[in-house]
Formats: structure tokens, sequence, C-alpha cells
């Protein structure tokens, strides 16, 4: 249907000329989008006898298209598109303006240029709790542990685990709408520990960190872990350790409070837990 009706454009156009003048006419090609078809062309007019221009390298004025409301139209909108706005909605036109005529533009209908679009609702404090959430950058937690990663872990031997003690804190967004402004706050509750050996360690806070005073078979208080096997028979070696820290998010605005799912950030490590044997040579 497009190909014969832009055919159709193109054989009533460009057989026109004027009395003591001669059209050059340029067509830069069509256009195509689910509502209409737009056809282009760049024109040039020069009198009879003059030397033919040369086409201008900045090609057809530019030319705006949006949609604007029409109260005019009385259409029935889809079932579907009711069922979904039951507050109502308008209807739209698809219109083209700029410094055009209409041998640079022809608009060849093709499906319809009317839309029905739902009217949009009011957005709640909770709507834009939630955007505000969104704006709330968290990061993977820092991970730590004694013996260092880098260093072997021995298998018996109570291990340290903690996180940045500075990064504890709640973290803040505002978005706004108008006549509404909501905060959001993010709150760390706690780390989960994923130690590769099937086992877990849950931490309520970021845990303690080892320090040269600390005594070298100490456990941690809070936050600690003793690997039972070693890593040897594992793919590479090494246990692959992840640490989930979630985060805890609330929200106050528009006269109203409330509370969003977790948040979440995790980290990854590779511990190698190595075994030392002890060797009996005699016995007293």
């Amino acid at each position: 249907m497009t190909g014969a009706m832009l055919g159709l454009f193109l054989a009533a156009t460009t057989g026109h000329q004027g009395d003591n003048s001669t059209s050059d006419r340029g067509w830069g090609g069509a256009t195509e989008n689910s509502s209409a078809v737009y056809v282009t062309a760049a024109q040039s007019t020069r009198p009879t006898g003059q030397p033919k221009a040369q086409p201008a390298a900045a090609g057809p004025p530019p030319v705006e298209c949006h949609e604007t409301r029409d109260p005019s139209f009385q259409g029935t909108p889809d079932a579907e598109d009711v069922s979904q706005a039951p507050e109502g909605g308008d209807w739209y036109r698809w219109v083209c303006t700029g410094d055009i005529d209409q041998l640079n533009m022809a608009l060849i209908p093709q499906v319809g240029v009317e839309k029905w679009e739902p009217k949009p609702h009011p957005a709640t404090p909770r709507e834009v709790a939630q955007t505000a959430a969104q704006q709330i950058h968290l990061v993977g937690p820092a991970m730590n542990s004694s013996p260092r990663s880098d260093a072997p872990q021995w298998v018996n031997f109570p291990i340290f685990l903690w996180t940045d003690p500075g990064a504890w804190h709640p973290l803040s967004a505002t978005a706004s709408v108008p006549g509404i402004s909501v905060s959001a706050t993010a709150m760390p509750v706690r780390l989960t520990w994923d130690m590769g050996d099937g086992t877990t360690v849950t931490c309520a806070g970021p845990g303690t960190p080892f320090t040269d005073t600390t005594a070298a078979t100490a456990s941690s208080p809070d936050c600690g872990h003793v690997y039972r096997r070693a890593s040897d028979a594992e793919p590479s070696g090494k246990f692959a350790v992840r640490v989930t820290e979630t985060w805890r998010v609330t929200w106050v605005g528009g006269g109203q409070s409330g509370a969003l799912p977790d948040m979440t950030e995790t980290s990854s490590i590779a511990l190698r837990v190595a075994e030392s044997q002890a060797l009996v040579t005699s016995v007293r």
C-alpha cells in the first residue's frame, strides 16, 4: 500500500512546471514508522536560461513532528487501552511543522494518524520513593580476611572476616515531582559470607578487623570462620568466597512513610586453604 501511494504522489508532483521558470527537484527518499510515511524533496527554482543551480549541501529544510491533543476526534479507543487507564485518556494527532511546503513533504497515512493515549495517574509517594532509591549508589563491600587473601589459609585455623567499618553507614537520596518530595535511605544491616566450602557465615555488622595486637590463634568475636578441609579438590585449587551486603531501605515524604525491598551488593575473592600434616617419627 505504501509503495503504490508513494508512486502516485511522485507522479502527481514531479510533472508541474511554471510559465517563466524551471523547477529542479531532488527527491531525498522516504522514511516510514508505525503511523505514516514521510516523503522529502529538496527543491530549487531558477529563471529560464540561467545556469543550473547546485543543490544545497544542507538538504531539505528541517521538520519537527510531534503528537498534539485532538479534542475533535470522537473515535472509540480499544478496550485494552481503556482497561489500562480507568481514569480515561485523550486522543492525539501526529502533526509536522517547520519551514517546508507541500512540494517538500507529503504525509501519507498508513494505518491512521489518530492515537488514543491513557491519562497518566498522579505519582504516589511510594512511587517517588522508588525513584529516589534508584539514585542511591551502592558499591560492593570490601573483603578483608586474616590471614590475608593472598596468603594460604589453614585447615582448623580461625579466620577473621570483615569489611570497611567506615563504609558501614546509611546512604540517602531524594526525588521530587510537582507537589511531592520523598527521601529514601538505605542502611546496611548484615553481611552474608558464602565461604565456598558449603558453609555460610552471617554477620550483623562489618566485622572486627584483625590487628597486630590480636593473638594469632584468636577467633573473631562477631564474624569469622574455620575451614575443615583443604581447597585442593576445587577446580581452581581455591575456594570461591562471596560476600553479600544487605541494605534495608526506608522512605519518608508526601505525608507518608514506608519501606521498600532490601537492596544488595556482592563482592568475591578466592582463598587457598592448605592443610598442615604432622609426621610422628618416634614415640616415647
